[in-house]
């Protein structure tokens, strides 16, 4: 179990301490199935955990997850029709994250691709990994990811809650080298359960300064990439130590 899951991981930063489940709830009401509920499809008998926020179908579906463990389709992908939604409870984020975690070893690209979103803002690398076995799991559903996630993981669009944190682990991941779709999801799977966010060091920012101020007219993004280090993150550094700078000589 990761200590970094919390009932609060996703916040959203309206109401202090209210979480984006409060926020959609506020919004959409109370009856809104949302991520984390355990409902009943009363048509077809099927208990569903809710994966998703937003409604499909002309919002009149809803991504979930088959929940019952004698069901035949224990641990696939459904979208059953909202109407038909009896709510049962809350599912503990625990949980939730350990049986999606589960699922995903099984094999379930879209627990995979689930397990990518839940750690964006927590865990860099664990949601880089996690999207690159759902898109190794299953290409055809899932290549649209490659092309947001390079740009998104280089830029450091998925660390809202984190320190920016160090690309080093970037050089494992074959799709980001050769630009070929690997079939080794498993392998994908194995990285995102041992990966631990790294904040980028002083060091690399510094020496990415440095590279950027020998070179002032090389790419932003060559430098960060020469050094494993997020654009946003070597965009901050650089803000800040202008403004030390200025202080320093206003003083």
């Amino acid at each position: 179990m990761n200590d970094l899951i919390t009932d609060t991981h996703k916040i959203t930063a309206v109401v202090p301490g209210q979480t984006e489940r409060d926020l959609l709830k506020s919004v959409y009401g109370s009856n809104r199935p949302m991520y984390g509920d355990l409902v009943l499809d009363t048509k077809n008998n099927v208990l569903y955990a809710v994966l998703g926020n937003s409604l499909q179908d002309n919002n009149k579906t809803i991504w979930c997850v088959s929940w019952d463990e004698n069901a035949p389709h224990y641990g696939a992908r459904g979208y059953p029709l909202v109407k038909n939604l009896e709510f049962k409870e809350t599912l503990d984020t625990h949980v939730l994250v350990d049986k999606m975690t589960a699922f995903a070893k099984a094999g379930h690209a879209h627990a995979m691709f689930w397990l990518g979103w839940w750690y964006e803002g927590v865990n860099h690398p664990k949601s880089t990994w996690y999207y690159i076995a759902s898109m190794r799991a299953d290409n055809e559903e899932h290549r649209w990811v490659f092309e947001r996630l390079y740009g998104d993981t280089h830029y450091g669009a998925m660390c809202e809650n984190v320190e920016y944190p160090s690309l080093e682990y970037l050089s494992e991941i074959s799709e980001f080298n050769d630009f070929k779709v690997s079939l080794n999801w498993s392998e994908a799977i194995e990285k995102a359960e041992a990966a631990i966010h790294k904040p980028a060091t002083e060091e690399q920012y510094a020496d990415a300064a440095a590279a950027l101020q020998q070179n002032p007219n090389a790419s932003i993004s060559d430098i960060c990439e020469s050094f494993a280090i997020t654009q946003q993150g070597f965009n901050a550094y650089r803000h800040q130590t202008k403004r030390i700078v200025k202080v320093t000589k206003a003083r």
